[in-house]
This record gives structure tokens, sequence and C-alpha cells, in this order.
């Protein structure tokens, strides 16, 4: 019950992390790092991870994409073995990451803050 109600708080944060869904419709995207910025929906062989803003991309496109190979390439490899530990334990399929985008029509990355040892997205 505890890895159920873990996951399930992991994924309330993810989606609120990574799906700042606004309904603005002349957001362009953002040039040298002001926000609001939009996050493009990109393709496998695009995908950069030099910026937490393009780790991001490729996160939400890849869910988008219903790619968990290519999730999995996004996140770390302490964090990825821990994340497929948790669903496994929770008996929950992984592809259940796909509702977190299911119907987005848009994302916006609206500040960039320092947390702990790496950047929030928000």
């Amino acid at each position: 019950m505890k890895a159920i109600e873990a996951i399930s708080i992991r994924c309330a944060i993810i989606f609120i992390v990574c799906s700042g869904i606004f309904f603005i419709s002349d957001i362009g995207q953002a040039t040298g790092g002001k926000y609001p910025m939009k996050v493009e929906i990109i393709d496998k062989h695009q995908a950069r991870y030099d910026t937490p803003e393009n780790t991001l991309a490729a996160m939400i496109s890849s869910l988008i994409k219903k790619d968990l190979v290519w999730y999995y390439e996004t996140l770390t490899e302490e964090t990825a073995a821990k994340d497929k530990k948790d669903f496994q334990q929770g008996d929950i399929d992984p592809k259940k990451k796909f509702d977190l985008v299911k119907g987005t029509k848009a994302d916006f990355i609206v500040d960039k803050l320092p947390y702990e040892d790496g950047i929030l997205l928000i």
C-alpha cells in the first residue's frame, strides 16, 4: 500500500512539474531563457539533454509518443531503476505514465528555481 501511495505522490509531482498547462494561445518559445517558455514536442533524434528545459522537452515528448524506452533514457540510471521498481512493486503498468500527457495541447515552463542539488522547472 505504501508503494502505491508513494507512486501516486510521485506521479502527482511529475504531473505538476511536467504539465504546466496554460490555455494561452499566443505565447511562443521564449528566447534567452526567459519565461514562460513553450515546451516543444520533438522526435527522439532531436533530443538534447544539455539543459533542464531540453531534458523536459524530451521527457514529455517520449510520453506523448508512448515510448517508454526513450522516457527512461531521459532519467538518470538510478531514477529509472527506482521508477521501474516502484511500478513493479505496486503492480502498476508503466504505460500508465502516458495518461500524464493525455489530452495535453501545450506545456509551458513558467519559472526555473534552484532546488537542493538540482533545478526545479515550474
